[in-house]
């Protein structure tokens, strides 16, 4: 009875320590946190769904972690059944030894699905704590699916559903967001709006099937191009904005100018592009956009597969054609 008793109190601590995950990678980091702390672990590693963590990253033995896994990864794929190495006996596990410890892999299955793998290293294996392991791992699996269609769900209401962008909404109330942060802190803000040249010829022509495989290679284009800290989006039809924060005038240009160049080598396609930076952020989402959407307009009406920069150096100032004006910091 006192087993099972601690048994419900490990699980239970584990719940309470899981199941305010947001996402994917926090659950693999709290439990991998939770291993650790529990079971008096050396390192634990937890793989859900792509996600991964691992309780300890040194460098100087990350790779052999990871070969160590790779290994076991291939085992457990195969057998769908915990695997233990308590001794180093099996060449391929030869870094064990190096590492001091012995490993405890377990597949993490959704009914027939193989979701993941829990590593855990430790002095010994845990064989001996198999059926709490297993409650646990029952624990995990809920927690993990439900993280993943929570993400899911939370993804399709801001994101555009043919080029996996962020659609319009979520573009304007990050943007209105980061302007905020932005003007506080007297950081430059750039927004970009691109749309593709004789895009409507090219629906007529070559049929929608292949306009839209036109719009999700562009979407995909940007996704290269675009760095962490830039916010993609698809706005409709042919036109999609990029918000660039805390960047100058001439980053701006030369970041768009770089996009216009590998849409016209990798695409059946040229774009035109407006740019509006605002070098102290204090123009509005609503101002910004119409000065990027001048900017485009006068791209399109001067021959298309170039990019025009206007410059507002303060909203009290107006704007400024940055390119007429030779302004390039």
């Amino acid at each position: 009875m006192s087993e099972r008793i601690r048994e419900l109190e490990v699980v239970l601590e584990f719940i309470e320590n899981t199941y305010v995950s947001q996402s994917l990678v926090e659950l693999a980091q709290r439990t991998s946190d939770f291993f650790v702390n529990r079971f008096k672990l050396g390192n634990c590693a937890v793989e859900l769904f792509g996600a991964h963590h691992r309780f300890i990253t040194n460098s100087n033995v990350s790779r052999t972690y990871l070969l160590i896994e790779k290994r076991v990864r291939s085992i457990l794929d195969n057998t769908r059944t915990p695997h233990f190495v308590a001794r180093a006996d099996d060449p391929i596990f030869s870094g064990l030894e190096e590492l001091g410890y012995a490993l405890s892999a377990f597949p993490i299955m959704a009914g027939k699905d193989h979701i993941g793998n829990l590593y855990l290293y430790g002095k010994t294996t845990v064989e001996h704590d198999m059926q709490l392991i297993t409650a646990i791992l029952i624990k995990l699996v809920k927690a993990a699916v439900h993280v993943k269609n929570y993400s899911e769900v939370k993804h399709s209401a801001i994101s555009d559903p043919l080029t996996g962008l962020y659609n319009k909404t979520y573009f304007f109330e990050t943007l209105k967001h980061d302007l905020a942060r932005a003007m506080k802190e007297k950081e430059p803000t750039s927004i970009v709006i691109i749309d593709i040249d004789n895009f409507k010829n090219f629906n007529d022509t070559r049929g929608h099937m292949e306009g839209d495989i036109l719009l999700k290679g562009l979407g995909d284009v940007l996704r290269n191009v675009a760095l962490d800290s830039h916010t993609t989006s698809r706005f409709g039809g042919e036109e999609f904005v990029i918000h660039l924060p805390n960047t100058k005038t001439g980053e701006a240009y030369t970041w768009a100018e770089r996009l216009r160049k590998e849409v016209e080598t990798h695409l059946e396609a040229t774009i035109s592009i407006g740019v509006c930076t605002c070098l102290n952020s204090s123009a509005s989402a609503s101002q910004m956009m119409k000065h990027a959407d001048e900017a485009l307009y006068k791209s399109k009406g001067t021959g298309k597969n170039k990019t025009t920069h206007y410059l507002v150096i303060d909203r009290s100032l107006g704007v400024i054609d940055a390119e007429a004006h030779h302004v390039t910091g």
